[in-house]
């Protein structure tokens, strides 16, 4: 029988130097705030969760390049995700977000961007400031 994680194992957060952490495919509901503790972390894929909200302590990760959150239940992601000034991949699709949050809009070394089944709005406006700086920008068919 398979055995899914409901929450993060506190003695993850015992590993200081960790520099990469997949998590997907669980029943994660939440992060703690002490995820701060990860200050080396490059890659942190929490795909596949039930996540509804992210710490505002998410933004002290300041090495993350790769940030997976796709396929959650999110709804909007804190400011402080501007303080990720390495990150340079962003899955956020398949969330429950109705606006392309402008902290990534704050991302200098951003490539790729995925909103791609969310409840978006307008991300017309959007999509054409940002689709400058990128590599790859991925939205929901009928919104380009």
């Amino acid at each position: 029988m398979l055995s899914f994680l409901n929450e993060i194992p506190l003695e993850v957060f015992k590993l200081s130097s960790l520099n990469t952490l997949y998590l997907r495919r669980n029943s994660i509901s939440q992060i703690p705030y002490i995820i701060e503790t990860l200050k080396d972390l490059e890659i942190l894929d929490l795909s596949i969760n039930d996540l509804t909200k992210l710490p505002t302590s998410i933004g002290i990760l300041h090495n993350l390049k790769m940030l997976n959150l796709s396929s959650n239940k999110l709804v909007y992601i804190p400011q402080t995700l501007s303080s990720l000034k390495n990150l340079e991949i962003l899955y956020l699709n398949n969330n429950r977000l109705k606006n392309i949050p402008i902290e990534v809009e704050r991302l200098p070394l951003l490539k790729k961007l995925d909103v791609r089944g969310n409840l978006l709005l307008s991300s017309r406006d959007y999509s054409i400031r940002v689709k400058k700086k990128l590599n790859s920008f991925h939205q929901s068919q009928w919104m380009e």
